[in-house]
């Protein structure tokens, strides 16, 4: 999948702001105008990243070669969920500092629910309990 095919318009207008006193919003609807998809649960909004809620996707540097399969074929899956458009809300910081934020496409599909239900991942409540993906 080419850059262009990662990228996608941002319906920006549904960011809420976040629980971080001073902290500027994350995006505003003049300031990104891109999408980029960076694997199959991370988003990149102009400098920051945003890490889909609700699903634990393959790594694309994963433990074998089943899982770096699985994790192209999940970014790509969420390269054309987002490529209409996305809304999103940030609900804090994950530990790497992602915004975490449950996405929906144009449509208002919970992008989470399509990966998960295409089994392209799992679903995951941030609890850090994640199993593998190589067997």
């Amino acid at each position: 999948m080419s850059a262009r095919s990662n990228r996608a318009v941002c319906c920006c207008n549904s960011i809420k702001g976040l629980d971080y006193p001073g902290s500027p919003p994350l995006v505003t609807p003049a300031a990104a105008e891109r999408v980029t998809v960076v694997d199959g649960d991370t988003l990149r909004m102009g400098s920051e990243r945003v890490r889909v809620m609700g699903l634990d996707a393959p790594e694309m540097h994963g433990q074998c070669q089943r899982e770096e399969a699985l994790a192209r074929r999940a970014k790509a899956r969420l390269g054309q969920l987002v490529a209409g458009g996305v809304r999103l809300s940030a609900h804090g910081r994950d530990r790497y500092g992602r915004f975490l934020a449950p996405v929906t496409d144009r449509q208002g599909r919970d992008v989470a629910h399509v990966l998960i239900r295409e089994g392209l991942a799992r679903a995951y409540d941030g609890s850090g309990l994640r199993g593998g993906w190589c067997h």
